[in-house]
């Protein structure tokens, strides 16, 4: 069975969606407006979009704006209509997460207070919860109109509740027609966009929209201290159900695999993951890098990460907003989260930071934007001997994606906290329509992911098999690939004397990026270079300094021309590095005194604090402004967000030996216990305006 929507330019069908009638494979990243700084939207949407993010996906907390019956709060940064005139003014593009329960980690997953003590059967088609629900989206209807994709704003997708009878409301027909009553409310009022979804994990109830589908590389919020499974989202699978979402509500491996007839679409891929109480995993770069090439080798044609953005929880009128349990799973084990910081490791931090996860994902986003088109009609393909349970580190995993005539094929020797096995001489074909492709021979190391191209167009000549991967096309004549072993491309015939091919290592594909202005150019930076409303903008701290190709026209001012590498050019700009210093006393049990002295300011200064304890919280006089639950990486907290303060006072909740909780890197215990400050300092951020015109 086929379902389509098709309004204005977009539209999608079974397999993929559309954009001006082109195939397209776009990147989500979840940005949640009320729960990050209004003065801070632009710059972190010009940071996603950086990071190869086309669509910005965010959750509608209802307690963020009526925690107060009848009390209304669309101000600051709970502007719903301020932040969709920024994206917009961005030029991306808007997934609405509507609810009325969103969860996000948010207080009674983002219902009020008041709404819970009514007595009504909540999520239902009550009719004393349907009138209240239509009151409150008649409100987010008056923040939302005008912008709708249908108006030329950027809202092209709206997600009704979550997770809707996997994690709460009734289930069977009695959930799909509360699903269908709230699409049906929506309309009525005047929402209206190309495409409408519910999740899809879990036997949720979807009442006919599309199902989205997620994956995370860990479960902090599932109720046990121990050591976790093997992650099932690293094998190359048809199956799109994630057993691990909401494993505390229940574990369901009878679920639907998939659902007949709609495209494979993702809105909670996690590139990190919000620690617990009970759980505090350190999710790497490789954890996101391989989950992501899992997924578009099983057939992802929509890529959504939540959260893309990390952000902080606004403190409301009568409560903390953050999700709290008190321990009614199980005794001894709560699933709170942090009262303030919802950083959850994501791509971009909680004051705006780069993790290296955001380069992982943009090598990716960099390539769809110009192959996409093309990979979005490939049909996954999975041998029939690939591995089938992630217990099996033996064999290689392996797939791909193809039309019949040309495609990509993937290799993930990558499982998290575990060892694959090595392969060497790896000889593999591929069958297609009227020839059987070699893939060059290969070895492959424990924990490498990758995939190569064959039969690929470049200009009037094919690529037959490459032993690279494509990044990106400058000015439709230079084809960027990049890779760590010997580069091998193997063409049928001549290559096209009007196209090169440039390759480069995969730690510069990393540091990449694609700026085009009077033509296109390659940056590659250690720091971020992005395109802003003020120009092309280089953030980071170490000292500003990139390779360019093609060569710049003119010496950006204040820079300085440094040499040339492999036909790339290197420019660095000489700065006055400013010294800050941290000094810090312990003044109580578990409890510090922090002075700063700032050698000057920039664009940010951060303060790094190495930590051992249970849970931190940071005060700028009396008032609390920070925290943080230990896992065993420093804690990086914006100065500039809380006005450069002189001194601060930090509070360690100490950890025992003995606490229910899952830490990778315990701290130093000193009898049995941890409450120690170890180290302080703060770190300048740098920003300048690259202009060579």
């Amino acid at each position: 069975m086929e379902r389509g929507v098709d309004m204005l330019e977009i539209k999608y069908n079974s397999l993929n969606l559309f954009k001006n009638g082109k195939p397209w494979l776009p990147i989500a990243g979840e940005m949640q407006y009320s729960r990050t700084r209004r003065e801070e939207w632009r710059d972190s949407l010009y940071k996603m979009k950086a990071g190869g993010v086309d669509i910005v996906q965010s959750y509608v907390f209802w307690i963020h704006h009526e925690e107060i019956e009848g009390v209304y709060d669309f101000s600051g940064n709970k502007s719903l209509r301020d932040f969709l005139q920024e994206i917009k003014d961005a030029g991306m593009y808007m997934y609405l997460r509507i609810g009325p329960w969103p969860h996000g980690e948010a207080r009674n997953g983002g219902f009020p207070d008041w709404l819970l003590e009514k007595g009504w059967e909540l999520r239902s088609n009550d009719p004393n919860y349907l009138a209240k629900v239509h009151e409150y989206f008649s409100k987010l209807y008056e923040q939302s109109k005008g912008f709708m994709y249908s108006d030329g704003g950027p809202i092209i997708g709206i997600q009704i509740e979550n997770e809707h009878g996997h994690c709460g409301g009734p289930t069977g027909e009695e959930g799909e027609e509360h699903i269908r009553t709230l699409k049906k409310m929506l309309d009525d009022i005047g929402f209206n966009a190309p495409i409408y979804s519910t999740t899809g994990w879990g036997d949720a109830s979807t009442g006919g929209l599309v199902p989205f589908w997620g994956g995370y590389p860990e479960e902090p919020w599932c109720p046990s201290k121990d050591e976790r499974p093997p992650n099932d989202n690293y094998l190359i699978k048809a199956g799109r159900n994630d057993i691990n979402i909401g494993s505390d509500a229940g574990i369901k491996y009878d679920a639907a695999e998939i659902i007949d007839g709609f495209p494979y679409f993702t809105t909670e891929m996690g590139a990190g993951v919000q620690i617990s109480k009970i759980r505090r995993p350190i999710i790497s770069d490789k954890d996101a890098g391989a989950l992501l090439l899992s997924k578009l080798a099983s057939g992802v044609n929509l890529v959504g990460y939540y959260m893309y953005h990390g952000g902080t929880n606004p403190i409301g009128k009568l409560s903390f907003l953050n999700e709290y349990r008190g321990g009614s799973l199980k005794p001894g084990w709560t699933s709170d989260v942090p009262e303030l910081s919802y950083d959850f490791q994501a791509p971009i931090r909680e004051y705006g930071q780069i993790r290296q996860s955001h380069k992982e994902i943009k090598i990716v986003g960099l390539m769809l934007r110009e192959f996409g088109d093309e990979l979005a009609l490939m049909e996954t393909h999975i041998p029939k001997d690939e591995p089938n349970s992630a217990y099996d580190t033996e064999h290689l995993r392996y797939g791909t994606r193809h039309n019949g005539k040309s495609g990509y094929f993937f290799v993930n020797n990558y499982q998290r906290r575990r060892y694959m096995n090595v392969h060497t001489n790896v000889n593999i074909s591929v069958s297609l329509d009227n020839e059987e492709i070699k893939i060059p021979t290969f070895d492959v190391k424990d924990g490498d992911y990758f995939f190569w191209p064959f039969n690929m167009k470049i200009g009037n000549a094919l690529l037959k098999t490459a032993k690279a991967t494509p990044l990106c096309i400058l000015n439709n004549n230079d084809y960027i690939f990049y890779t760590d072993c010997e580069p091998e491309y193997n063409f049928d015939g001549e290559p096209d004397i009007n196209k090169k091919i440039i390759t480069i290592s995969r730690k510069d594909a990393l540091n990449s990026y694609k700026i085009s202005t009077d033509k296109d150019y390659l940056f590659i930076s250690d720091s971020l270079v992005m395109q802003t409303d003020k120009g092309i903008e280089i953030i980071g701290r170490k000292t500003p300094e990139f390779k360019v190709y093609p060569e710049l026209s003119n010496t950006p001012i204040g820079f300085e021309k440094i040499g040339e590498e492999d036909g790339f050019v290197k420019y660095r700009k000489s700065i006055a590095h400013i010294n800050n210093s941290v000094s810090f006393e312990r003044i109580g049990e578990g409890e510090y005194e922090i002075n700063i002295t700032y050698g000057g300011f920039s664009e940010n200064t951060y303060l790094n604090l190495e930590y051992g304890g249970n849970i931190a919280r940071l005060y700028d006089g009396d008032k609390y402004i920070a925290d943080n639950f230990y896992n065993g990486t420093d804690w990086d907290i914006s100065l500039k967000r809380f006005g450069y303060p002189k001194s601060l006072r930090l509070k360690i909740e100490p950890l025992t030996k003995d606490e229910f909780v899952f830490i990778e890197k315990w701290p130093i215990l000193k009898n049995g216990v941890a409450d120690e400050l170890y180290n302080a300092c703060a770190e300048t951020e740098y920003r300048f305006i690259i202009n060579w015109q």
